[in-house]
């Protein structure tokens, strides 16, 4: 790639937002109401860039994040990530946008199913995401190691981790898929 072609591709951004709206209905006692949680927003996301949304609670930066997870639909804007349109995905286009694009949620234990032991998780995470790995074992040890965790970790359940460790293993689900672009909530 020339430098030019190359500083070009740094200015196009990984993900483009443009004029997003979204709101919820509340119903209370015979009433329907629209509640907005996003009125037209704009954002570019450049490759390697860090953005932090800042706001109280309440002002629509989870809702942003979910919908550029695919798991809220928008009313109305237009949602690009590298130049192609992602607000219509369904089927195996989401599925192979949802291994680009990850995220991770703010409750890790809610995230996180009780029932199956880390090990569990990351090894579920890998078979979707990377399923040609032929040291699934290895690869959870460096995923955890990854994110400042023993691999004794991975015979755990979740309860059985403080709420930061259950974060990091959330982390390590997400760096499994090795995406493009992470959603942190």
């Amino acid at each position: 790639m020339t430098s030019t072609a190359a500083k070009h591709a740094s200015m196009v951004p990984v993900v483009r937002i443009r004029s997003l709206s979204k709101s919820f209905t509340s119903t209370a006692l015979f009433r329907r109401t629209k509640v907005p949680a996003l009125r037209g927003i704009d954002l570019d996301l450049h490759r390697g860039e860090i953005v932090a949304l800042v706001g109280e609670s309440g002002s629509g930066k989870s809702t942003l994040a979910r919908c550029l997870a695919l798991l809220e639909a928008p009313d109305s804007g237009e949602m690009l990530v590298n130049g192609k349109d992602i607000s219509g995905l369904k089927g195996s286009a989401a599925r192979n946008y949802r291994s680009e694009v990850q995220m991770v949620f703010q409750d890790p234990f809610g995230s996180l199913n009780p029932a199956f032991r880390v090990e569990h998780i990351l090894e579920r995470a890998l078979a979707l995401h990377q399923p040609s790995i032929k040291s699934k074992r290895a690869e959870m040890a460096k995923l955890v190691s990854t994110v400042g965790l023993s691999p004794d970790v991975l015979s755990s359940f979740p309860h059985e981790l403080s709420g930061g460790q259950r974060q990091r293993i959330a982390i390590a689900r997400v760096l499994a898929a090795k995406p493009k672009v992470i959603l942190a909530d």
